[in-house]
């Protein structure tokens, strides 16, 4: 992220120098504001041979995901991260059965 202050120094204008200061204030206490990722559905249906262990999943991101927040999980069967296994490529995740996942993949950083 950039130097805000540094920028805002810029702007000779008081109220807008304020305002924008005000905003950066605001967006800065939204954690996912600092989220580099995406949001994932994952399908685990009949096509697959039930356990998984260590399924490679490509994810396009360009970067090592740290974090995973789940945001939902449906069907009989139950998904592990195997956050160690994950690399800039791949997702590394075990399977018991069918099943629907949904989650934001990526990196938060702090600042």
């Amino acid at each position: 992220m950039r130097d805000w202050l540094t920028l805002l120094d810029l702007i000779g204008d008081g109220i807008v120098r304020e305002n924008l200061d005000n905003l950066r204030q605001e967006l800065e206490e939204h954690p996912l504001i600092n989220f580099d990722g995406e949001h994932f559905e994952l399908v685990f249906d009949a096509t697959f041979t039930y356990p998984l262990t260590n399924h490679k999943i490509p994810h396009g991101l360009g970067l090592k995901p740290l974090d995973v927040i789940q945001t939902s999980a449906t069907g009989a069967g139950a998904l592990t991260w195997n956050y160690l296994n994950f690399t800039e490529s791949h997702l590394d995740v075990s399977v018991t059965g069918q099943c629907r996942v949904r989650a934001f993949i990526g990196r938060y950083s702090e600042g």
